[in-house]
C-alpha cells in the first residue's frame, strides 16, 4: 500500500509543501517534481527528507547534512538531506516519509491510500477486498485512480466560476459607469456642436466627427487596458506557468475588446446624447436650426429697428419686429 500526503511547514521563514514520496502515487500527482540529486526511492525512510534545490542552495546544506524543520504542529526536527528537487522559487515541493509526517499533521490521518496491482492480477478481485475493507471503516471508500483528478477538476471549475462571477460584477460597474460618463460628455457638448453647425457643417459631418473620437477613446482605452492588465498577469505567468502568455482562452480578450467599442458606439448614439429633436429637423437640444428664424424684439426702448425696405417708423416704445 502506498501513500501520498502533503502538510505545510515553515522553514529558513518560507513555507514548504510536504510531499510522501510514492513513486507509483507521483506519476498520479498534480505537479510534476524533478530529481535534481540524490536517490528518492532507496534513501527517503526513517528521519530523512528530500528539499527543493533552491532552498538548499540559500541555506547552504548539501546531502548528507542534517536540516532543522518544523512540522506543522510546530515540532522542530533535523532530518537528513537525502536529495534535491528542482522547482520553480515560490512553488517548491519537499518530500518525508509519510509514517514520519503523519503523527504531526491535524488528523494523524491520510488522506489517500493508493493501491498497486501486480502484474496479472485479478483486479475485481482486488476490488471487492478492498471495497470488504472499506466497509469496516467508516469513511473509506474505494475509487478509481481517476478520482482524485475529477474531484481536482471539480474543484478547479467551482474556483474558476466564482473567478467568473466577482470579475462579471466588476465588469459590470465599469460598464455602468462608461455609459454614464460617455452619456453626460457627449450631452454637455451639445453647446460646443452648435457653431459648427451655424458655420455650415452638416449632421453627418459632425457625426463623423464624433464617431472618430469616440473611436479614438476607444482605441487609447483598449491599450491601456492591454497594458495595465499585462504588467500584471505577465509576471504571474511567468512564476506560476513558467510562460509570459497567460492561461485562458484567447475569446475573453477579444470578448473585452468587442464591448467595449461596441459600449462606445453606442451611448455615442443614445437617446440622451440625440433628442427627439432630431426628428423635426433641428439640431438635437440648442432649439437653433440651420435656416435663421424672424427675432421678435419685446420691450425695446430706444430708436425703433430701421426695416430693409428703408421705410421710417416712428420712435417710442413698444413692440417692434424686424423684417
Amino acid at each position: 500500500m502506498l501513500t501520498l500526503l502533503r502538510e505545510a511547514v515553515r522553514w529558513g521563514g518560507q513555507t514548504i509543501v510536504m510531499v510522501t514520496h510514492d513513486p507509483v502515487a507521483a506519476s498520479h500527482a498534480d505537479r510534476v517534481l524533478f530529481l535534481a540529486d540524490g536517490k528518492i526511492v532507496s534513501a527517503l525512510t526513517g528521519e530523512s527528507v528530500a528539499l527543493p534545490t533552491t532552498l538548499v542552495r540559500d541555506g547552504g546544506y548539501q546531502l548528507g547534512d542534517r536540516v532543522p524543520l518544523r512540522l506543522g504542529d510546530g515540532t522542530p526536527v533535523r532530518l537528513t538531506l537525502v536529495a534535491t528537487l528542482d522547482g520553480r522559487r515560490g512553488y517548491e515541493t519537499a518530500l518525508l516519509p509519510a509514517a514520519l509526517l503523519a503523527p504531526h499533521t491535524g488528523t494523524g490521518l491520510l488522506p489517500q491510500i493508493m493501491v498497486k496491482a501486480t502484474p496479472g492480477a485479478d483486479l475485481t478481485k482486488l476490488t471487492g477486498t478492498l471495497s470488504a475493507l472499506a466497509a469496516d471503516h467508516p469513511g473509506l471508500r474505494v475509487a478509481d485512480r481517476d478520482a482524485p483528478a475529477v474531484a481536482r477538476a471539480d474543484a478547479d471549475g467551482t474556483q474558476t466560476w466564482m473567478s467568473y462571477l466577482l470579475l462579471c460584477m466588476v465588469v459590470g460597474y465599469a460598464t455602468i459607469s462608461l455609459v454614464n460618463t460617455q452619456v453626460v460628455a457627449t450631452t454637455e457638448r451639445r453647446r460646443e456642436f452648435m457653431p459648427q453647425r451655424l458655420i455650415g457643417s452638416t449632421r453627418r459631418q459632425v457625426l463623423q466627427m464624433m464617431t472618430a473620437e469616440a473611436a479614438l477613446v476607444a482605441i487609447a482605452g483598449i491599450v491601456l487596458g492591454v497594458l495595465v492588465a499585462a504588467l500584471t498577469l505577465v509576471p504571474l505567468s511567468i512564476s506560476v506557468l513558467g510562460s509570459p502568455i497567460p492561461d485562458g482562452s484567447p475569446w475573453i480578450f477579444i470578448g473585452v475588446v468587442t464591448a467595449a467599442i461596441v459600449l462606445t458606439l453606442a451611448t455615442l448614439c443614445s437617446r440622451p446624447a440625440w433628442p427627439s429633436a432630431a426628428s423635426r429637423g433641428r439640431w438635437p437640444g440648442y432649439g437653433i436650426s440651420p435656416t435663421p428664424t424672424p427675432l421678435i424684439h419685446k420691450g425695446f426702448d430706444g430708436p425703433a429697428p430701421v426695416p430693409r425696405t428703408g421705410a421710417r417708423s416712428s420712435g417710442g416704445s413698444g413692440d417692434r419686429e424686424r423684417g
